[in-house]
């Protein structure tokens, strides 16, 4: 081994090799160390001789030559061993530097061999901290992700117990000795030797202090020639007796981790491939199945909706929006998706007029003083601006680092926005609008593939829009359908109404209400001219929140003013308050002039979309803005040939474009309105001749009340004769009531003789009724009482036969009842025996299952103590593989295939002691259950013992109650015998008692109607002197 290989050795390697020659070393020199006492010894000797006797013996000096002789050669003996122990401990050390490298590059392979069977993410950044821990001895490992230049995140960490963990931590990139992810690409690998003598700031010293870190060593992983993280080692450990002028991290080690380093890199990078295809076919996927949504959806708000929601997530964005272009330029955004924590400029762009402006350029510098909807001029002089030109899209990664003007910075700042891709969206090869997404939180490289994701979906947003139009075309056609049939709808009720209704105010509303909800105005109203072509309104509808003309008009009659000219400002000088007062019904000179003379061909309508647009003077403005109205179109009504009235259409809220069917409508509708009014004016002709019938008519009514009250005074005089005053008498006059008066007066005369002469006879009958009256009811009486005591004694009698009837068929059932009770006691002896027998044999079956029970019991001890033998077995056997596994690892590469062997017998001995817990655990609750089962059996069989005494019991009672039976059945034969000689003696006595009731119920029933004829015959006299005791006579 050369020099230089020695200088670069692992000091820790150095240590050990030290240690073995210091344990080496003293071994050799006592066993081989020559006699230095002696020869010490002896030159004592000699100079002790030399100092007293001033001189040597010969003999003495040749001794102490052949002594030095002697330890010369004992010395060169030494000094040649000595070189030959050094000689075998140099090889010794060179073997022990070469396995120790071996070892490192084993350690070194297995790492790798980790790292490429890593399956997943998670598993490649653990093996690999850990394996580093491993072969570097530092308290810290740790990989480290960036997030951006100057930020990332601890993913994986491998820490020894005791200091601070970091995994998970957001981390400035500082915090490894340089600032941006861009510094640690150039230098590969940054060192901080000891935090105490690198010129740190006091930020890196708060971060490395925050995890009692002493030096670290990080290495910059590359993935696709940028910085991915880093590989980062650290020591936490103070070096107290350490010398600081020494590197904490040799060359030897930053080569074998920077190896390390490059394998990760790779291994990142194949992940990173791997991720980025995965999500590539997740994101194909969901641009398809956005499109899939695109297509299915009919509703344009829903698919702009879709669009946004799914874009933001496909790209993992903050935002993602769609603008729409106006004719002029101006825009909007229709559609958002925004994740939370971001302002949402749909519901900003309402009140900051400053987000209507073009997304893509900034040519307006004052908007916010501007209306809502913001007219760019740079769109409007080109016509779109790049987009229009055939531009795509534009993809910006960090708007400050644009050329961009201080104004668009400021909108793109407006939408929190750091970096953005915008596509453009046509329709019909016109640019309608942008579709945009937003990176918010920090600065982004887009992807070229996410750029044509957003290019496929706006493509589709295409189709969708040119879908949209052609459904939306069809709608518009659809409502104008709708429209029109709904106006023929309203012009046939309004007819119908107009034929079934005579009141003109009925009309007048149904037609204003039908009108406004058909066009939907605010306003619909129908105004009546006076004969000197003033006016008022005399239908209104409104809808709520607006003022009502015609309540507005009594309070205010500056409202009657002519709704189609003003041309008087101010009447006689007046003041428009003063002239309120002194004429409440303002006169048009305009229309006074004409007369009304306006024919249907001269002006139909008018039409004013918007008020303030129009020619008008400001007087007629004053006038419209009272009836706050902002468009408006006014037909006229006519009836026959004169101007009649005005039927207006107002909209209130804001300008609105008249449709010519909505003006024909209008004109139909009004002239449906000439119908009542000219059927008004028919009704006014019939008044007038209805009014000269009625005059002729009080004259014929004069002369009938003049008949009729003679007539009244007639029948005055007579009507006492109705209530029995035959006395009175009716007037005689000379007319024709005369003659009936007379011919009143003989009628009565005559019905009075007839009276007087009934009156006697009736007094006459009375008194012989009353004389016979008195037997009849004493007769009728004791008939009665007869048949009452005929009754009673055959009802006793047939009380008799029907208890004796009872007696015996009680006495039958008895019978009958005692015979049942013999057959089923006989029966119940019968199921007695059977029921003993059958518990006699369950008892038996319960012995027997008790007693194979308890031998099962037996059983599972067995299988219990023969569980423990396996158990033990197991365990023996896992001790075994464990030496053997021990063995093999000593035994190096030739026992690797000795070591799977001894695992595999480790993980089934394991699996065996595991199954035979179970087994023993399952024996153990067979044994508690057997117990219990064996204490339910034994009360069981002492359960069956009682049964069976009681069955025999039962049995004894049983027979007792059949002897029993028996003798009642004999007493119930004599009873049954005697009751039937009973039964028919009073059969016979009960048929001469109906016999003889039957005699005297005819008797008490003739005597009955003899009576009731006399009551008749009284009732008769009684009513004829009441009838005639009501005329008076006398």
């Amino acid at each position: 081994m050369s020099e230089s290989q020695w200088d670069d050795n692992d000091s820790e390697l150095l240590l050990e090799n030290h240690n073995l020659l210091k344990e080496n070393t003293p071994h050799f020199f006592n066993s081989a160390r020559p006699n230095l006492e002696g020869f010490n010894a002896s030159l004592d000797r000699l100079k002790t001789d030399l100092e007293q006797r001033r001189r040597v013996d010969k003999l003495d000096l040749k001794k102490n030559l052949e002594q030095f002789e002697s330890f010369s050669q004992e010395v060169e003996q030494f000094t040649a061993g000595v070189n030959l122990e050094i000689q075998q401990l140099k090889l010794s050390y060179e073997d022990a530097l070469q396995q120790q490298f071996q070892a490192q590059h084993e350690k070194l392979l297995e790492l790798s061999r980790l790292m490429s069977e890593a399956g997943d993410w998670e598993t490649l950044l653990n093996n690999t901290v850990n394996g580093v821990q491993h072969l570097s001895l530092a308290e810290r490992v740790l990989i480290y992700r960036f997030n951006s230049a100057r930020t990332g995140i601890v993913l994986a960490e491998a820490v020894e117990r005791g200091w601070t963990p970091s995994v998970g931590e957001t981390l400035d990139a500082t915090a490894f000795g340089s600032d941006l992810s861009t510094e640690y690409l150039q230098q590969s690998r940054v060192i901080i030797d000891h935090v105490s003598n690198d010129s740190l700031t006091p930020y890196q010293l708060q971060l490395l202090d925050k995890f009692q870190v002493q030096s670290s060593l990080s290495l910059c992983l590359p993935v696709s020639g940028k910085a991915w993280g880093l590989l980062v080692l650290q020591q936490c450990q103070v070096q107290t007796n350490h010398d600081r002028s020494v590197p904490s991290w040799t060359p030897q080690q930053i080569n074998s981790f920077q190896t390390i380093a490059t394998e990760l890199s790779l291994h990142l990078a194949n992940h990173e491939l791997r991720t980025q295809l995965q999500q590539q076919q997740a994101r194909e996927a969901t641009v398809a199945k956005v499109i899939n949504k695109i297509r299915r959806s009919l509703d344009i708000k829903t698919i702009f909706q879709t669009t946004t929601q799914e874009v933001r997530q496909l790209l993992n964005t903050d935002r993602a929006v769609i603008y729409r272009f106006n004719r002029d330029w101006s825009g909007e955004f229709v559609a958002e998706s925004v994740a939370g924590g971001w302002i949402s400029l749909l519901q900003s762009q309402t009140n900051n007029p400053t987000l209507r402006a073009d997304i893509s350029e900034c040519s307006i510098q004052q908007l916010a003083t501007q209306p809502i909807n913001q007219v760019d001029t740079y769109l409007q002089e080109t016509q779109g601006g790049s987009y229009s030109r055939g531009e795509t899209y534009r993809v910006v990664e960090d708007i400050y680092n644009q050329d961009f003007t201080p104004c668009y910075l400021q909108v793109l700042e407006s939408y929190q926005a750091k970096a953005y891709v915008i596509v453009a969206i046509y329709q019909n090869e016109k640019l309608w609008g942008l579709l945009a997404t937003y990176q918010n939180s920090d600065l982004r490289q887009w992807q070229e593939s996410e750029v044509s994701w957003m290019l496929e979906i706006a493509a589709e947003l295409e189709v969708a829009l040119q879908h949209a139009e052609l459904l939306e075309a069809q709608r518009l056609k659809s409502e104008e359908l709708h429209q029109a049939a709904e106006r023929e709808r309203v012009l046939t009720k309004v007819t119908d109404k107009i034929q079934q209704s005579q009141d003109l105010r009925t009309i007048f509303n149904v037609t204003t209400n039908e009108v406004r909800k058909l066009l939907g105005v605010d306003r619909v109203t129908i105004y009546r001219f006076n004969s000197d072509w003033s006016g008022s309104f005399v239908a209104e509808s409104v809808a709520s929140g607006w003022i009502s003309l015609i309540q507005e008009q009594t309070n205010n009659p500056l409202i009657n003013k002519n709704i189609s000219e003003c041309i008087v400002k101010t009447v006689a000088g007046n003041t428009p308050e003063q002239f309120s007062q002194e004429a409440p019904t303002i006169r048009d000179s305009y229309l006074q002039s004409i007369q009304g003379n306006l024919s249907r061909e001269e002006k139909p309508f008018w039409v004013v979309s918007d008020i303030y647009e129009g020619d008008f003077s400001s007087c007629y403005i004053e006038q419209l803005e009272r009836y706050q109205a902002r468009s408006y179109t006014i037909v006229p009504i006519f009836q026959g040939d004169t101007l009649w009235g005005l039927l207006a259409a107002y909209q209130n809220s804001e300008p609105r474009d008249w449709q010519t069917e909505e003006i024909n409508w209008m004109l139909q509708i009004a002239a449906q309105m000439s119908v009542p009014l000219q059927r008004a004016e028919y009704l006014e002709q019939l008044r007038t001749q209805s009014q000269k019938l009625a005059e002729l008519a009080s004259q014929e009514k004069e002369a009938r009340e003049l008949f009729q009250q003679r007539a009244i005074d007639l029948l005055t005089a007579v009507r006492p004769a109705l209530d029995g005053d035959l006395t009175v008498r009716a007037p005689i006059t000379n007319d024709e009531l005369g003659t009936i008066a007379d011919a009143y007066n003989n009628t009565i005369q005559s019905l009075r003789q007839i009276v007087i002469e009934v009156l006697s006879a009736s007094v006459k009958v009375a008194e012989t009724a009353t004389e016979s009256e008195a037997a009849i009811t004493k007769l009728s009486e004791e008939a009665q009482h007869q048949c009452q005591e005929l009754t009673q004694a055959m009802d006793q009698i047939q009380s008799m036969v029907n208890s004796t009837q009872a007696v015996t068929t009680s006495a039958q059932s008895i019978d009958r009842a005692v015979q049942e009770a013999n057959q089923k006691v006989a029966s119940g002896e019968t199921a007695m025996n059977r029921t003993v027998e059958g518990i006699l044999g369950i008892r038996d079956s319960v012995e027997e299952a008790s007693h194979q029970i308890r031998q099962l019991s037996q059983y599972s001890q067995n299988v219990d103590r023969v569980l423990n033998l396996i158990s033990d077995f197991a365990t023996q056997t896992q001790l075994l593989s464990l030496n053997a596994a021990i063995e093999a690892t000593r035994a190096g590469e030739y026992g690797k295939g000795f070591a799977v062997v001894a695992d595999e017998v480790r993980s089934l001995a394991r699996q065996s002691a595991k199954a035979t817990t179970e087994i023993s655990n399952l024996v153990a609750e067979i044994r508690t259950q057997t117990r219990e089962v064996i204490k339910v059996t034994e009360v069981a069989i002492a359960q069956v013992n009682t049964g069976t005494e009681l069955v025999e019991e039962s049995k004894g009672n049983l027979n007792a109650i059949a002897s029993a039976t028996a003798e009642i059945s004999q007493l119930v034969a004599g009873i049954t015998q005697v009751t039937l000689a009973q039964l028919e003696q009073s059969q016979s006595v009960t048929q001469t008692m109906k016999e003889v009731a039957a005699i005297s119920t005819n008797t008490s029933e003739d005597s009955a109607q003899l009576w009731e004829s006399f009551k008749e015959s009284l009732t008769t006299i009684e009513k004829l002197q009441a009838a005639v005791e009501q005329f008076t006579v006398n």
